[in-house]
Formats: C-alpha cells, structure tokens, sequence
C-alpha cells in the first residue's frame, strides 16, 4: 500500500493587474496514525458487533452494547474523515511563508519564521524504510519539515520540485517587480 496521496496541485495567487502575489502547492497527505487507528476501531467495531448481536440475543432489555457499538462506529467514521490532510504552502511576495491549513507536526502554527530569501533548498528526504518527507532548508543551517514523513517517495518528490518551481516563480516576481516602476508613476528618460 502506497501512501500517496490523490492530488497534487500548484497555486498561483494574482492580483487585479495580473502581477502574482503569491505561489505555492497544495497536496494531501495521509495521516499514519489515523490509518492504524482506522485498523484498530475497525477490529474492536467488530467485536462490539458481535457482543451487541449476543446482548440482544440473549436478554433483549439490555441496550449498552448497541450504544457502545454506536459510539465505535461514530469514532471510526470520524477517524477516516481525519486520514487525508490537505496542506498548502504559499510563498508570498512580501517575504512570507504560510501554510493556512496549518505546520506538521505543530497545529498551531500557521507561517513559518524568516523570509523565503533565506532558504537555499527544498528537498525530498528518505529515512530508512521506503517513506520519505519534505524539508527546507535555511541560509543559517535550520531544516524545517513540511510533512509528516510518510509519504512515498515519488508523492515527497513531486512536493519538493514543486515548491522549488513556486519559490523561483515568487522570486522571479518579486525581482521583475523591483524593476518596473511604481503603479502610477510617469517615467520620463532623458537623452542627451
């Protein structure tokens, strides 16, 4: 079993004139404790099947087993709508890096420190099975993880070249930006 995930799309965020904003990828990655959680409260719903067909069965007044079966499978349904996390990282033109639908393995955080003129890599990582995550790497040393690191190989791959095209795509921006003039500025050249 693979876990890849089902999309892999890049962002583009423009203003009113054309110019972008902001660049970025969006992607979905699988949750790998949610997945054996899903294997578990399966199991367990089973069982819990099982006792509330031999509870109704054998005495028909005693209800807990159907609330608990209930219950069980209440949480598996919410547990598999938690295995597939979207995640999107976005450049911005300003120098900001957010990610809006929050950092693994930090939920709270929501825009990583520094500016994007300071990373020098994005790279696919492998750690010793066959998984493998995503990783940025600051001017000063700093490695930060952008996924949880049970992704496979090619998915990581694909995240990584596809956050190096939108960071170049930004800076190209932002450096084609610094050339042109100011909205609403008359340049005028003089020649001698």
């Amino acid at each position: 079993m693979t876990r890849q995930g089902r999309y892999l799309d890049k962002v583009r965020q423009t203003d009113a004139s054309g110019r972008l904003i902001a660049a970025g990828v969006h992607w979905e990655e699988l949750h790998p404790l949610s997945t054996f959680c899903q294997a578990l409260a399966g199991v367990i719903i089973v069982i819990v099947a099982l006792a509330t067909w031999l509870a109704f069965n054998l005495r028909p007044d005693a209800a807990w087993p159907s609330v608990l079966f209930l219950t069980m499978a209440g949480l598996l349904f919410f547990d598999a709508w938690r295995a597939r996390r979207d995640r999107l990282l976005l450049f911005h033109e300003d120098g900001r890096i957010t990610m809006p639908w929050r950092l693994r393995p930090w939920g709270w955080k929501r825009t990583i420190p520094g500016d994007h003129a300071n990373l020098v890599s994005i790279e696919a990582e492998a750690d010793r099975d066959h998984w493998s995550r995503v990783v940025m790497f600051s001017r000063g040393g700093d490695k930060l993880y952008l996924t949880g690191g049970r992704l496979h190989s090619d998915t990581s791959r694909k995240i990584a070249v596809q956050l190096t095209r939108a960071l170049a795509a930004i800076r190209e921006a932002v450096a084609a930006g610094a050339d042109a003039p100011a909205a609403g500025v008359e340049v005028t050249v003089l020649i001698d």
